[in-house]
């Protein structure tokens, strides 16, 4: 079976290297915002569409990142490419709040906050 790369905290790592913390504000206080898309001939259906979605959602519940629509399409394009195994994908994006210190309230954003990896729908 293929070890598929996902981009975590601005990395590319295999699945067994996907570690979140139990302090990160999308896991512990689901302070995250998240879209799921489908690629067709190794192309991601509606990219642009569902990161405006994705970026507006972040900006309407004040999660502040890194991220504009052209660093995002950047990571996905990359990260297809270079799993390029011929087989469509289901991409799974999450901004999350990041890791806070009293798991409250969210420390500065930067552009380490993001995951873009592949999942199973």
């Amino acid at each position: 079976m293929k070890k598929y790369k996902h981009f975590l905290n601005g990395r590319y790592v295999t699945e067994d290297k996907l570690l979140i913390s139990p302090r990160d504000l999308g896991f512990s206080r689901s302070f995250a915002v998240f879209t799921v898309l489908k690629t067709y001939n190794s192309v991601p259906f509606k990219l642009k569409e569902h990161l405006l979605k994705l970026l507006e959602s972040a900006e309407f519940i004040g999660l502040k990142h890194g991220y504009n629509l052209n660093k995002l399409v950047e990571i996905v394009k990359k990260t297809i490419k270079i799993n390029k195994d011929g087989k469509e994908k289901n991409i799974k994006i999450i901004l999350s709040g990041g890791v806070s210190n009293f798991m409250y309230q969210p420390i500065e954003q930067d552009d380490s906050n993001c995951y873009c990896g592949f999942v199973k729908v």
